[in-house]
């Protein structure tokens, strides 16, 4: 089925897979050529303001904190750039809303195809030491374990339909590629230890409640009980048994010092930006303070970084996001196809607050781009169902 999606498209599909995925550089300026070619051909189908300001933003923000020389800094602004272009013309080419959904979880497999190389390599060399991973393909020979969790934030955004398996998709293999995905962002994440993970799942659980049964408010409220009984109970397994309580995960959720909340260190860190910005010393790569480098946070990095210009341009871009995704819940298309999206955008949305995406998760803020043209491209088009 995939492999069959993938020839149907494969002339605009294939390069954004490959670039997402970051298995080969050299391919990235090819990618950023052929989508610049595609774009001075359909101009009028691509261009709106979405893409102005984002190009507006990054150039700003490059500008701003000086990262590298003139074609350094170009490339760093249409790499990002070109994904969202081709999210918006992929949606453009497709006449099914299957077709998104597909479209959706090649991405996701590609996205997340070199860190689960590196998994893999990794428990074979080292056992399950997570320290450090590695990405097969990245210029970084390392990466911190919570940091490399970031690339299964996707996967871990779908597992609240395991849980509710009439609301996938009618097709067969659509629902086994979609549960393997989530088992395996539960495996990786899991396994690491990683919070913001399981904070998706909650926060993504609620979501779908909302969005799949929300002509019935008190089947609504229903869920969420039911969803708290279960979180309780799972507590009192959990800190009654010893196994669990010398496991990573338990360490990572309530015994590590400097994390005395579920956002572990976070909160300290955001108020001490929040500090810095009400003494308006901010710009060209201010530093928060001796302990922390960067805000865990994409807006705030982005402040603290190059300044409010940038800051400005890119609350702009995150309304036309959520707007998108309130517009396309209001929308009358196929459930599957509004779950799939809106459980995307919020597992992204939810890793921007909590990571520091400008300072080493480029492919993950290409990723929230794409989406971001793939929603544009939904909201402006009519499917043959």
């Amino acid at each position: 089925m995939i492999l069959n999606f993938i020839k149907k498209y494969g002339l605009y599909l294939v390069p954004v897979l490959i670039a997402a995925s970051g298995a080969f550089h050299i391919f990235t300026y090819l990618f950023v050529v052929y989508t610049v070619l595609l774009f001075v051909r359909y101009p009028k189908y691509i261009l709106d303001i979405q893409l102005i300001v984002l190009v507006l933003f990054l150039a700003s923000y490059n500008y701003e904190t000086e990262t590298g020389g003139l074609v350094g800094r170009s490339f760093q602004v249409l790499f990002p750039v070109c994904f969202y272009i081709m999210g918006k013309l992929l949606i453009l080419i497709m006449n099914r809303e299957n077709d998104v959904i597909l479209l959706l979880i090649t991405f996701i497999i590609a996205f997340s195809s070199m860190p689960l190389l590196g998994y893999v390599l990794n428990v074979f060399q080292y056992g399950f030491n997570f320290d450090n991973l590695m990405i097969l393909g990245s210029d970084e020979n390392e990466l911190a374990a919570t940091n490399f969790c970031a690339f299964f934030a996707i996967n871990m955004g779908l597992v609240p339909l395991l849980i509710h398996k009439k609301y996938f998709s009618a097709d067969k293999k659509i629902k086994r590629i979609s549960i393997i995905l989530s088992i395996i962002g539960i495996i990786i994440v899991g396994s690491i230890g990683q919070r913001t993970g399981f904070f998706i799942i909650v926060i993504n659980y609620i979501i779908f409640n909302i969005i799949s049964i929300k002509s019935n408010i008190k089947q609504v409220f229903q869920r969420m009980f039911s969803l708290s009984v279960f979180i309780s109970i799972g507590y009192i397994i959990i800190i009654n048994t010893n196994s669990i309580k010398t496991s990573r995960l338990y360490t990572r959720l309530f015994l590590e010092e400097d994390d005395n909340n579920f956002l572990g260190s976070r909160t300290e860190i955001w108020d001490s930006v929040f500090q810095i910005f009400t003494t308006n010393n901010i710009g060209k790569n201010a530093l928060i303070n001796e302990k922390f480098s960067y805000a865990h946070n994409l807006w705030l990095d982005v402040g603290i970084q190059s300044g409010i210009f940038p800051l400005i341009l890119l609350i702009i871009f995150t309304f036309f996001f959520i707007k998108a995704n309130v517009f396309l819940n209001a929308r009358k298309i196929k459930l599957n196809l509004k779950v799939y999206l809106i459980l995307t955008s919020s597992a992204i949305f939810l890793t921007l607050m909590v990571e520091p995406i400008m300072q080493g998760y480029t492919y993950f803020f290409c990723a929230f781009v794409f989406v971001s043209g793939v929603l544009s491209g939904v909201n402006n088009k009519k499917f043959i169902n």
